[in-house]
């Protein structure tokens, strides 16, 4: 039977290899905590942030929403204009044409309009409104 017989000098070298691989997982689980607190705290900023920019956006739209009820009382046509827009786009007029027609400027027209009673397109020639 063979006897394994370790040398004093090899057990301090595998003793101070236990303890510095010992440090080396402390320092470890320590920078791991670390850096799971911070990402507690970028989440919890981050939840802040959407919550602030949730209520000024809820805040806008209610502002928005009280100047069109103003806009629309103190300018009785608006919302008849509002239509007329609507249903500029729906025939097939660009930005530039609805913008000359809802200012109450003549507005000639050479091209395909699109109906939606009789589902087509019917093409205008020198058309003025």
């Amino acid at each position: 039977m063979r006897k394994w017989w370790i040398s004093s000098d090899k057990i301090n070298t595998l003793e101070r290899g236990n303890t510095a691989l010992r440090r080396e997982v402390t320092d470890h689980e320590k920078t791991i905590e670390a850096l799971q607190t911070r990402i507690q705290t970028m989440q919890a900023d981050h939840s802040r942030e959407i919550g602030d920019k949730g209520t000024k956006h809820k805040e806008e739209i209610s502002f928005l929403k009280t100047v069109i009820v103003k806009a629309t009382a103190w300018f009785l046509y608006l919302r008849e204009m509002l239509r007329m827009e609507k249903l500029c786009r729906l025939v097939g007029f660009d930005e530039r044409q609805i913008t000359t027609l809802v200012s109450v400027n003549l507005l000639e027209y050479a091209d395909e309009l699109y109906s939606e009673e009789h589902r087509r397109k019917f093409t205008t020639e020198k058309a003025e409104e």
